[in-house]
């Protein structure tokens, strides 16, 4: 494969996880078969992986579509895709962070359709059109995966019928199988966090680095670009 060729797989990789990841729309089941194709070659475990998503994730009708997102990602929800409020929570580091992300989405064209500047889907538009190789690296292995990690604890089972009991009194009615149902988008933050790891192992994380100097190197890395 020619250098163009990979560059625009990785640019439309990234694009169609963040259709993947949006509120479902009609655009979802061709990016899953698109996704699906892509790695059927190159990363096969990938590709059964979504392939285990599409088996349930196929079956469900639209209004269960949005109610599983609404379930997992709004309402009461199991978790969410803001990666700033993932990391930093309500710390004025993750205004930091929104400063600079408005920024790059501003200078990289990407919409972000009403949506905060780390809001996930987002930022994976944003990494398919960076031309920054060396701030593009920061971004993922610095904010992108780390956060990535921390939402897929929010997948663990006794994490998903703790929200179930708040999201009860707020709602007239669970989804069909509270347990089962949100585990589904597990699956496609598994996939990601791994095709993310392989397209951008030239630039692993450096280990040994205070977890103080390392968010500082951050600011100062987004700050001088």
């Amino acid at each position: 494969m020619s250098n163009t060729s990979a560059i625009n797989h990785l640019i439309n990789r990234y694009e169609l996880f963040a259709t993947l990841l949006e509120y479902p729309g009609p655009d979802i089941d061709s990016s899953l078969e698109k996704l699906q194709e892509e790695f059927s070659g190159t990363y096969p475990q990938a590709a059964q992986e979504l392939q285990s998503f599409a088996a349930d994730f196929g079956g469900l009708s639209l209004q269960q579509r949005e109610e599983l997102y609404i379930h997992t990602f709004d309402v009461q929800a199991l978790t969410t895709m803001d990666v700033g409020y993932v990391l930093f929570g309500e710390d004025y580091k993750r205004g930091e962070l929104l400063v600079h992300l408005n920024r790059e989405h501003r200078h990289a064209g990407v919409d972000c359709k009403g949506q905060l500047a780390d809001y996930l889907p987002n930022i994976l538009r944003l990494i398919s059109r960076m031309e920054d190789k060396a701030l593009k690296d920061e971004l993922v292995h610095r904010i992108v995966i780390p956060s990535l990690q921390k939402i897929r604890q929010d997948f663990h089972p006794e994490k998903i019928q703790k929200k179930q009991k708040l999201y009860k009194k707020h709602q007239k009615t669970l989804l069909d199988d509270p347990v089962k149902r949100p585990l589904l988008y597990s699956m496609v933050f598994d996939v990601l966090t791994k095709i993310l790891q392989s397209d951008f192992q030239d630039a692993l994380q450096p280990q040994g680095i205070p977890e103080e100097d390392y968010e500082k190197d951050i600011r100062n890395e987004m700050k001088n670009q």
